[in-house]
């Protein structure tokens, strides 16, 4: 496997343990790096989402991974970064169309600074349009849907996955989409619980 790691410099180590900690204490882990990866070394696609992973990066490029319904998405990552209440708050600051902040780990607003702002993050219907994308007939191809990079979760011997919304319903909660065989249904769902996020980059 080849890859290419950026770190940012503001981050810090911990002096009593092994994890790399953000500028703010709040994050652990890959919260400082960006990682792409190459899973199948010299050989082909080499396409994002197939044989190109990626840690922390929203989108290559200006290209779209996915199209459907009109819009351009990136690649699909999952929300486990998370934001203070304070960097929250300082995103309702620099217009990022954050109404409220409750949580000391958000991950719904790590989310929408990844994308750049909420009109970034799909809202209820494009990402029930999304999902929509990988149904074969009345059931889910979870196998396309993983080889376009996204995480196939498990509860018992089901499959699913969701998706983060733009649409806030209050300081403490947002929409998510998701659903077993594809059922895409909207859920109200903590925003300090993680889930997938994916960001519209046209």
């Amino acid at each position: 496997v080849s890859g290419v790691i950026a770190y940012n410099p503001d981050c810090t180590q911990n002096q009593f343990d092994n994890d790399t900690i953000s500028v703010s204490d709040s994050g652990i882990g890959t919260d400082c790096i960006a990682l792409l990866y190459d899973t199948s070394g010299f050989k082909r696609p080499n396409t994002s989402g197939k044989d190109i992973g990626a840690i922390n990066v929203t989108s290559l490029a200006s290209s779209c991974h996915i199209k459907t319904g009109g819009v351009c998405y990136g690649v699909p990552f999952v929300g486990s970064g998370h934001l203070t209440k304070a960097q929250c708050e300082e995103l309702i600051d620099q217009g990022y169309g954050i109404k409220g902040c409750s949580y000391e780990e958000d991950h719904w607003a790590y989310v929408v600074k990844q994308c750049g702002g909420v009109d970034k993050v799909p809202n209820q219907e494009q990402a029930k349009t999304l999902l929509s994308y990988f149904k074969n007939g009345s059931s889910m191809d979870y196998d396309k849907a993983a080889e376009y990079g996204f995480r196939i979760n498990l509860a018992g011997s089901a499959r699913y996955l969701d998706l983060w919304t733009r649409d806030e319903v209050n300081d403490a909660d947002a929409y998510k989409v998701g659903g077993v065989n594809l059922i895409a249904v909207s859920k109200v769902y903590k925003r300090y619980r993680n889930a997938q996020a994916i960001c519209i980059v046209e």
